[in-house]
């Protein structure tokens, strides 16, 4: 390949374009322009980048033209990652290219967005936007004569394709070899997908306060945010506020930029990658934050999860942007005649229309489907934004859950150890491969419970007790009291509805409570053994219903059961299921109804709770990485 347009002085270990795979089908090469650059030239006149001026960030399009939409952010995620790229002497031409196409595959309406349609279409193999994004330049957009998509090269749909499942990676050939062969992406792909991190993190603070969301009192209890801004203070006492938060927004970003390229310097100066292939043989991405400033991004993240994610204002817009997103659906798949010809009539060819409807929803943006949605209720455009949603009723077959869960804190690993000091050891080895952790019973009854609650909290791990209360109301409210002062996130309760009731009574607003249903070591013989002359579906069934009356957040189910009650209970229930084996579905010691990883997912779990898969294998930090990519590719992390 030529090498014209290339940058000169390019790492050894950098993309070299007359070292590219090529692409999916042969062209002459470029005469003037290097190969990544007739790459990045195709993603900015696709039709799907234009669409991304209309895509949601956090902050709905109708809401304000100030906010951060899918275009500016790919716009700021590439600034952030040629600046890593060059000063490391990698290809800023592909880092570019890769930045401006890694969310093409997004849906309109933010990840609640994705999550609505992920839920619409889960019988049919469900929506995931990063492999979306894959599937827009490789087969989507229709441009060329001589073939379909963009026929990018290989390193770049490469680092659009960020994560993704064993099953979905076996169908994509080369480019998801690396997903079945636990390697990793070239170092140009790793940085575009950490500067979508750092991009998120700031421009949504910029955003949170532009809106009013978030105050500086609040931001301040961020170390990233109050470095900043006493360094600002100090210099200009008198600034505006608007100049005043850019000044220490532009600090924040400096400093985990800088971060970055140093720490990744070092990295690469004691791994010495001859190539771009000795890249992707590493053990793990030498592209990284320090220990300090991952700690500081991490913390900045949660902080924004809980404090805008979660914001009465913003939850209450996804929510009704799902709500329309589910009716469009619906239409389209009781009636393909509704959607534009083209769509139509692709549907018609290939017989199978709901993979069509999808490909629809996800290539339009908010303003038109606004204008649809309402079409589709019968009121004006005009009116408020889907103020008819609400007369919707929801189709009982195709649940949605359209919960903002960060997918990383969708595996709990259940810290089944004998004693503390083990648990302590085991968690140091972990890392940040898991960041939510149940403790139960073996753990308090060995001591020192509460001193290593603490310990997880203190590491910024979410914590699930799992202690299964189960006592007069009175004891139970006031044990529920106790743990929500010590920070957990999720306890267990059992018992009848005056039990669960005072639970739910005394949790506050952070500590979820979660009903005991079945266990996954029962059956229907045991069921029987208990005098219960029921199947397990219906008393797991009868006893969410009582949980969420009594005002419980959730319950723990099998996977065999969740989509009995994504069909039949509300979508704000929250289902977490134990008994996941990563391999295969095979029943294994004491564990009777179990499920793998995806089929909890697709069958409606919100959380999955993983123990000995992860605590007995050779390499347990390794073991839950590879669960946690697989919830990547099923949810999509950024």
């Amino acid at each position: 390949m030529t090498g014209a347009g290339r940058p000169q002085a390019l790492a050894m270990y950098a993309a070299h374009e007359e070292q590219s795979r090529g692409r999916r089908h042969r062209e002459p090469p470029p005469a003037y322009r290097g190969e990544f650059q007739r790459d990045r030239d195709r993603i900015v006149h696709s039709t799907a980048f234009r669409r991304l001026v209309y895509k949601t960030q956090v902050f709905v399009n109708h809401e304000g033209d100030l906010y951060r939409t899918r275009l500016t952010h790919s716009l700021e995620v590439a600034q952030i990652a040629r600046t890593v790229a060059l000063a490391l002497g990698l290809n800023e031409v592909l880092v570019e290219a890769i930045s401006l196409a890694h969310d093409l595959g997004h849906t309109p309406f933010g990840h609640a967005g994705q999550d609505t349609l992920n839920a619409c279409m889960r019988q049919f193999g469900g929506f995931e936007h990063n492999l979306q994004s894959l599937r827009v330049v490789d087969e989507l957009e229709h441009k060329y004569a001589d073939f379909s998509g963009l026929n990018l090269t290989f390193e770049t749909r490469e680092g659009i394709l960020k994560h993704c499942s064993a099953r979905n990676a076996r169908k994509l050939g080369d480019v998801g070899r690396r997903f079945l062969d636990r390697r990793q992406p070239g170092l140009e792909a790793q940085i575009a997908d950490i500067a979508d991190a750092i991009a998120y993190n700031n421009h949504d603070v910029d955003d949170g306060y532009r809106a009013n969301l978030l105050t500086i009192d609040e931001l301040r209890s961020q170390t990233l945010f109050e470095r900043g801004y006493v360094e600002v203070a100090e210099r200009y006492p008198d600034l505006e506020d608007r100049r005043f938060i850019y000044e220490i927004i532009r600090r924040m970003i400096d400093r985990v930029v800088t971060d970055l390229i140093e720490t990744t310097r070092r990295n690469l100066e004691a791994a010495a990658p001859a190539s771009i292939d000795a890249v992707r043989d590493q053990p793990r991405p030498l592209v990284a934050f320090s220990d300090e400033v991952l700690a500081e991004h991490r913390e900045l993240k949660r902080f924004l999860f809980d404090n805008l994610y979660q914001h009465e204002q913003v939850l209450d817009m996804t929510g009704r942007a799902s709500a329309m997103l589910e009716v469009l659906f619906e239409r389209y798949l009781g009636d393909p005649a509704e959607m534009p010809d083209e769509f139509a009539a692709r549907a018609r060819r290939r017989q199978q229309g709901t993979r069509a409807h999808g490909g629809r929803l996800h290539r339009r943006h908010d303003r038109p489907l606004r204008h649809e949605g309402a079409r589709a209720a019968g009121v004006s455009p005009r009116a408020p934004f889907f103020v008819t949603m609400r007369r919707q009723t929801r189709h009982a077959g195709a649940p949605v859950n359209a919960k903002n869960i960060d997918p990383s804190d969708r595996l709990v690993f259940a810290l089944d150890v004998p004693d503390c000091d083990r648990a302590r050891a085991l968690a140091t080895e972990l890392g940040d491969a898991v960041t939510f952790y149940k403790i139960g019973l073996e753990l308090m009854m060995s001591g020192g419970y509460f001193e290593l609650m603490e310990w997880l909290l203190e590491r910024d791990k979410k914590v699930f007790a799992d202690l299964k209360f189960f006592d007069i109301p009175a004891t139970v409210g006031a044990a529920v009291r106790s743990l929500k002062r010590r920070g957990a996130s999720f306890v267990t309760v059992h018992g009848n509805q005056s039990i669960m009731e005072a639970a739910a009574a005394n949790k506050g607003d952070r500590l979820k409570v979660l009903a005991v249903t079945v266990l996954t070591s029962l059956d229907r013989g045991d069921l029987d053994d208990l005098g219960f002359d029921c199947d397990v579906e219906a008393l797991v069934l009868s006893r969410a219903r009582r949980a969420f009356e009594a005002g419980c957040d959730g319950v723990i189910s099998s996977g065999l059961e969740a989509p009995k009650l994504r069909k039949h209970l509300d979508a704000k229930l929250l289902v977490v299921t134990p008994g996941i084996r990563p391999v295969t579905n095979r029943p294994d010691g004491d564990q009777k109804r179990v499920v793998s990883v995806e089929q909890a997912f697709e069958n409606g779990a919100d959380h999955i709770v993983v123990g000995r898969p992860i605590r007995d294998a050779d390499d347990p930090r390794a073991a839950a990485l590879g669960i946690q990519a697989t919830i990547a590719g099923l949810f999509g992390a950024g």
